[in-house]
């Protein structure tokens, strides 16, 4: 039988069965079979032990190092509200001076900050705790982007290589079949040279896509936060079937208006507005000024100094001292600060509006994307592919019984190995489409594809 590409043995054993006597005889209904896009049906079942595409955007929820480090800011912003909250520390003075000095005095002083500065600190800070967990989140959407995608190219990468590795045994075979030619003489040594470097070169071809296999399962180690050489073995996504998954994904208007609702950068913007509107009223209290008040004790002495022994004995005449002190805010009263929230926040309102040209760029190509690259897959799977099978076999056949020539069956074979790898190039678009319009409206979009849906952040 023909290495089907959902195959579950090993490619080893793939080798030495299509090499068999049996396989001389394939059908054209074997050989239409392994030629079928190697994309899994819906109502498939993961592998045992292996990693689903849920199961992995959990792991890296969970360990993902950019993603842990981002989430180490909201303890930072929580301590700022701890930090606002803070009040001026009172002050104690005395004079510790000799006995000849004949003023002496005590004070204990408290700041009071008049304008609400203390409250508008706070409201800041907590602002700022928003702006944090808003920058989470963008960056969790970053992250559930960058394992979709490394997830699906792991997915496709392993398919090229099983579509690699059945090429190498299609050319085993025809190998095989030219020696039995040659042996009944029917065959020239060319024939069976140009056979054999067919095998060479499809060997040759091999190596690429085991190094793409190996790149790819690098990559999604890494952003699961994985050694980046370790095993894993990823369940075949349930979503990844012929239907017409673009049809389910709602009109671009309607697209824009969800992205301007869940994107995680609008909220972001909504954070650090807020953030600038707390600091515009923070500055405007620093317009009041922040009023210190001393109570305390001052002493002179009734005798000359040179007989004053004792600092506050019965000879020292001690009196009551209440003191205000409120500085004048002429020079310094927060404008600088005013004026950096005010630019801040206008900067913001029109990155806001440049965001939204920018989502409707991002939506309308990625969608555009999706689409096309759907078609093509329904075309090649449909029409292109099953031809190529047939052809392939016909070929294969007719050079088996001598009715035609070597050329023939090694053209149908590099015809049918290009078949494929345009379909799996074009699910890799397409898979990259889908990704690329979640990312850009901000909402789960794939798991609307899917039986038991995939988690957001």
């Amino acid at each position: 039988m023909v290495f089907h590409p959902i195959s579950k043995f090993s490619a080893s054993v793939c080798l030495s069965i299509v090499v068999s006597s049996y396989q001389l005889q394939a059908s054209a209904e074997e050989t239409s079979a392994a030629l079928r896009p190697p994309i899994p049906l819906s109502d498939s079942k993961a592998l045992v032990g292996s990693v689903t595409l849920n199961q992995a955007l959990d792991e890296a929820y969970g360990a993902n190092p950019l993603l842990l480090a981002t989430d180490a800011q909201r303890p930072v912003a929580e301590a700022g509200v701890v930090q606002a909250k803070i009040r001026i520390n009172p002050t104690y003075q005395t004079e510790l001076a000799p006995a000849e000095v004949t003023y002496r005095f005590v004070v204990a002083s408290t700041t009071t900050q008049l304008g609400w500065k203390r409250q508008r600190r706070i409201e800041v800070a907590r602002r700022l705790i928003d702006s944090t967990n808003a920058t989470i989140r963008t960056m969790a959407w970053k992250i559930r982007q960058d394992t979709q995608s490394a997830y699906f190219e792991l997915a496709v990468a392993r398919q090229v290589l099983v579509v690699m590795e059945d090429y190498v045994a299609t050319t085993q075979r025809l190998l095989l079949i030219t020696k039995k030619r040659q042996e009944a003489r029917d065959a020239s040594g060319l024939e069976l040279l140009r056979a054999e470097a067919a095998v060479a070169d499809a060997n040759a071809q091999l190596a690429p896509a085991q190094v793409r296999v190996q790149q790819a399962l690098r990559q999604l180690n890494l952003v699961l936060g994985r050694q980046p050489e370790g095993t894993l073995v990823i369940a075949p996504p349930e979503f990844l079937t012929l239907g017409k998954l673009v049809a389910r994904i709602p009109q671009f208007a309607m697209l824009i208006s969800q992205a301007q609702e869940s994107r995680p950068e609008f909220r972001q913007i909504a954070a650090d507005l807020a953030v600038q509107q707390s600091k515009i009223k923070m500055a405007k209290s620093l317009w009041w000024p922040d009023v210190q008040t001393s109570v305390g004790l001052s002493s002179v002495p009734q005798v000359p100094a040179a007989e004053a022994h004792n600092y506050w004995g019965s000879h020292v005449l001690n009196k009551p001292l209440v003191m205000a002190t409120v500085p004048l805010t002429v020079n310094d009263h927060g404008q600088g600060i005013l004026a950096t929230a005010r630019t801040t926040f206008r900067q913001l309102e029109q990155q806001r509006v440049a965001l939204i040209n920018q989502v409707r760029q991002e939506v309308n190509l990625s969608y555009s994307n999706a689409y096309s690259a759907e078609r093509q897959m329904d075309i090649l799977f449909n029409d292109s592919l099953p031809k190529q099978a047939r052809i392939l076999s016909m070929s294969e056949t007719g050079y088996r019984q001598g009715v035609l020539d070597l050329t023939a069956a090694i053209t149908a074979q590099q015809t049918a190995l290009t078949a494929r790898l345009n379909f799996l190039q074009t699910a890799t678009r397409y898979f990259q489409s889908l990704v690329d319009l979640e990312r850009a409206v901000g909402r789960p979009i794939i798991s609307d594809m899917m039986q038991n849906g995939v988690k957001a952040p």
